[in-house]
């Protein structure tokens, strides 16, 4: 999993706890509002009590102005002792908090004459009663309505706190995440950009850390790194440099060491007083013979390290070819070694410095034979790769022993060979001249199994039909 599905994974963690968090407090709110909705018909439940209380009262005080004769058949006290039965203890509740003593004392009054069993009850104090539960039911409304303004002041206040919880919440979250892309996601972004770099070989570019943390740590680090990358490769090319030049200084003095030497005793021979003249000839033309191979040598070296200057033109294979095996032919029957040519008829006319390339055909052809046992075939293959950018290729095949695997990656490089009469600078030239044209060569090769010199060469194909119309 990525670092960025990670830390989503973490807001997402995040946010269903904020979103659980908001429910429960929800489910709390709710909860507490239907407790304060309880109390309010609780507080209609007693209004209405007290109210009907009331209206006893009320009925007995009407019972009151009754006249005189009708008082008897009225029994004032069985009217009220439910009322005193039912209405005394929430009554003192009310008193208790209004903390009113004198209206204490009248409802305590009017209970002791209930108590009494009294048939006759002063008016005035059924109309303190009357009172006292008119204020007691004014009270309960006062209660009733204080308490709904306050869940109401509860409601807002709790509402706003969970939408600015809310909003924090995902104000936090968001500025969670910016931060966590400013300092985790962005730098390590930029050190996979900087490791894709590396391995593709830029070794100068360079991350511009942003922070001092361990992320800006490793970032400079990996400068470092690139920086002794670059160092270390400068190193081993001055040294690979020094190696190469010592082993080309050792091949030289070597190449050049043995045609003096024999260039010496031949001209120590013809120095002999007592020579036959026809011999010393035959030491002078030898002489001449052995310097014309160290000049021809010396000119090979010159050109392997000179720039090539090419002219590509329209070329026939088919007659280089020709001309190159023609050229080659003494060189084959003396090693008892056939030569073979298999060309594509859609690739015969190319695009390359006919000079060059056949030079560079007549090395890989060399090498091929030099390679061969008697009775063995070398064979010469042009073909075209079939992709829209004309890409061609040749192939040289031999019969021969084979080259090491590990030797395999050297065979092109200058003034390697592996054959003790070898110069090691056919195949450089040949690999020179293959990527002047901007193609690229490669050898495929088994012990025992013979090679294969394959060169892919870039570059338009003229076929033999494109060329008449063009004539």
């Amino acid at each position: 999993m990525k670092l960025r599905q990670k830390f989503g994974v973490l807001a997402l963690i995040y946010v269903l706890s904020l979103s659980a968090n908001l429910v429960m407090s929800g489910w709390c709110i709710v909860v507490y509002f239907q407790s304060a909705f309880v109390d309010v018909q609780s507080s209609f439940v007693r209004q209405s009590e007290v109210e009907r209380w009331r209206m006893q009262v009320q009925v007995a005080k009407a019972q009151l102005e009754l006249p005189a004769s009708d008082l008897d058949s009225i029994d004032l006290t069985g009217m009220l002792i439910p009322l005193r039965q039912h209405a005394d203890a929430r009554v003192n509740g009310a008193f208790a908090l209004r903390e009113d003593d004198a209206e204490r004392d009248h409802w305590h009054e009017l209970a002791t004459a209930i108590d009494a069993g009294n048939k006759t009850i002063p008016t005035d104090l059924l109309s303190n009663c009357d009172a006292i539960l008119g204020k007691i039911s004014a009270l309960i409304t006062t209660q009733r309505h204080d308490a709904v303004h306050h869940a109401a002041t509860t409601q807002q206040r709790v509402v706003t706190i969970l939408i600015a919880n809310a909003i924090v919440g995902a104000a936090l979250c968001i500025a969670g995440l910016i931060l966590v892309r400013r300092w985790v996601l962005q730098p390590v972004a930029k050190l996979r950009i900087a490791t894709k770099e590396i391995a593709a070989g830029h070794f100068d570019y360079r991350i511009n850390p942003q922070s001092a943390d361990e992320l800006g740590a490793l970032s400079n680090e990996v400068n470092q790194m690139s920086g002794t990358i670059v160092d270390m490769q400068a190193k081993l090319v001055e040294q690979e440099r020094q190696a190469a030049a010592g082993e080309m200084f050792r091949r030289i003095a070597h190449n050049i060491r043995n045609p003096l030497a024999g260039i010496r005793g031949l001209a120590e021979a013809t120095q002999n007083p007592e020579a036959h003249p026809q011999d010393v000839a035959e030491y002078q033309g030898r002489i001449i013979k052995a310097i014309d191979r160290l000049e021809q040598w010396l000119r090979q070296l010159q050109h392997s390290v000179e720039p090539m200057n090419i002219a590509p033109q329209r070329t026939d294979l088919a007659e280089l070819i020709e001309n190159v095996c023609n050229v080659m032919t003494p060189t084959a029957d003396r090693a008892g070694v056939q030569l073979a040519a298999v060309i594509d008829p859609e690739s015969r006319f190319v695009v390359v410095d006919g000079f060059h390339f056949e030079q560079a055909l007549v090395a890989l052809i060399t090498n091929a034979i030099q390679a061969s046992r008697l009775g063995q075939t070398v064979r010469i293959r042009v073909a075209s790769n079939g992709d829209r950018l004309g890409h061609w290729s040749i192939c040289v095949d031999d019969e021969g022993a084979g080259i090491a695997t590990e030797l395999q990656s050297k065979v092109f490089l200058p003034n390697f060979t592996t054959r003790s009469e070898g110069n090691g600078l056919g195949l450089a030239m040949v690999a020179k001249v293959v990527h002047t044209h901007g193609g690229r060569i490669h050898c495929v090769s088994s012990p025992g199994m013979g090679s294969t010199f394959e060169a892919i060469m870039p570059g338009r194909i003229d076929t033999p039909d494109r060329i008449d119309q063009e004539q």
